[in-house]
């Protein structure tokens, strides 16, 4: 077995220094620490404008898709109105014949 030598010493100090050093969090300058506080709120804002963005266009597609159904009903019913005004004039008008027998 070799004995200690200042060398070994030194490097199982440094070694050591080195693991126990690894780990710690040291707090950064005030104002770094600021200007990592102004972007976590700068993300934060942005982040809530986003959803707000997200909710309004939903809200917009939903009432869009509302009036396109209130158009399409209206259009359905005015066709079926249509179709049964035709239907009873003509009916209508076949009773008012003088040779019609019904």
């Amino acid at each position: 077995m070799r004995p200690l030598t200042l060398r070994t010493l030194l490097i199982c100090a440094a070694l050591a220094t080195a693991v126990v050093g690894c780990g710690k969090n040291p707090e950064p300058p005030p104002k770094v620490a600021a200007e990592l506080a102004t972007e976590k709120e700068r993300a934060k804002n942005a982040e809530s404008q986003r959803v707000e963005e997200a909710r309004k266009r939903e809200a917009a597609e939903k009432e869009a898709s509302s009036l396109k159904t209130v158009v399409l009903v209206l259009v359905v019913c005015v066709g079926v109105a249509l179709i049964v005004g035709v239907g009873i004039g003509s009916h209508a008008r076949k009773k008012a014949d003088p040779g019609h027998d019904s």
